[in-house]
């Protein structure tokens, strides 16, 4: 992969003039990298660790895709700040985040890759692909190949964009149903006082929950406190020493005036250690909103290796999410509505889509979160055993 034609390739990442915006059809050279698809606990991410942490370069980067598109977002908005002198004319502003991305790394490895709106892949297109002109290698792993990573709509915005990972990237099937994270973990006991898991249901798990958490913050004197993202600030109600305790509602909920989005999961996670959560409850298609917010946060902690600790309705976390309803049956979907609309805008790009296309985003068919559902208990498993 680090060689063409006998000979060792190295992008110039420290090139300093950005490329102009050139035709979608333009060819493309350079090494291609790896589209690693399967099941979840097929052991995907496992075999990119082991492949990043062996490549001897130091222009590399490995990190979770929800994490990558808050970097994204968050260099756009820089750019966007810049007086229009100061950017080189004609250029888009996706051409100059690439630039700044290849600065740091021409090898990038992306976990959990996934599409869940359009406007994700009409911008992952733009910058992936300038990124690709300058000779980036992109290893990936997703649960889903290419073809299959947005099936709710959009498709004419979605096929190019799969057509180029199809050319970049070589796509790889791990064909296993077994999920070895679970396996690992099943004949594995956690003492109750060192469980991170403790079911409302269960009068003894529920009083066991209380001890744990008075014991978590004896001695410590807790605060509300509150962070900084990218202009705006998230509340924690109540912390002490690194460690934070939230209710569901109030990590989760859709009542808060500005319900928390990826890049506030990702600030929260890197800046404590342990996050206490009480009462998740049981969620269904018609909770999806809170459910995939649910789940963004349990990818951060889980990436950032955070001890959470949750009081929940259900004694199995397989119980946590069900998926027996038709999502098309109930009330539009008003965070993918809000989410895309304002990705939109943030991009300048808004005209793309009338009202009308993005309201059809609320029909869903339910598999995208079934997907995700799976992912976040097996995390939530293995997390559990970590203690």
């Amino acid at each position: 992969m680090g060689s063409e034609g006998g000979q060792q390739v190295t992008p110039d990442y420290d090139q300093t003039d950005v490329v102009p915006v050139q035709s979608e059809d333009q060819e493309i050279s350079g090494p291609r990298g790896i589209w690693l698809y399967g099941e979840v606990g097929t052991g995907k991410t496992q075999a990119m660790d082991l492949f990043f942490s062996s490549v001897p370069i130091e222009r590399k980067k490995r990190v979770h895709f929800d994490a990558f598109m808050v970097s994204v977002f968050a260099k756009i908005h820089d750019w966007h700040k810049h007086p229009p002198s100061s950017r080189p004319a004609n250029y888009h502003v996706t051409e100059l985040v690439a630039r700044d991305m290849m600065r740091e790394a021409w090898l990038l490895c992306l976990d959990e890759f996934q599409v869940s709106d359009p406007a994700t892949a009409i911008l992952m297109r733009q910058v992936m692909q300038a990124m690709w002109r300058r000779g980036a290698v992109v290893v990936a792993t997703s649960n889903r190949a290419p073809e299959e990573l947005y099936k709710a709509g959009f498709q004419r915005e979605l096929h190019s964009f799969v057509d180029l990972i199809n050319d970049r990237c070589e796509v790889m099937h791990l064909r296993s149903k077994v999920d070895y994270r679970e396996e690992m973990l099943k004949d594995q006991s956690v003492p109750v006082d060192q469980d991170t898991y403790y079911s409302l249901d269960n009068p003894e798990s529920a009083s066991a929950f209380v001890h744990r958490v008075a014991k978590l913050f004896y001695g410590r004197e807790l605060n509300s406190e509150r962070l900084k993202v990218y202009g705006r600030e998230i509340s924690i109600p109540r912390a002490a020493e690194g460690i934070a305790m939230y209710t569901f509602e109030e990590l989760c909920g859709s009542d808060a005036k500005v319900p928390m989005g990826p890049a506030d999961y990702l600030v929260l996670c890197q800046r404590y250690h342990t996050i206490v959560v009480r009462g998740v409850p049981v969620m269904g298609l018609p909770q999806k909103n809170e459910a995939r917010r649910f789940i963004t946060f349990v990818d951060a902690a889980y990436e950032n290796k955070v001890k959470l600790i949750m009081s929940v309705e259900t004694s199995d976390p397989a119980s946590l999410f069900v998926t027996t309803h038709d999502p098309a049956s109930g009330n539009p979907d008003i965070m993918h509505v809000e989410m895309v609309s304002d990705l939109m805008g943030t991009t300048g790009r808004g005209r793309l889509a009338s009202q009308h296309d993005i309201m059809k985003l609320a029909i869903f068919t339910g598999e995208e979160e079934r997907f995700a559902f799976k992912r976040a208990v097996s995390r939530l498993k293995e997390m559990r055993a970590e203690g």
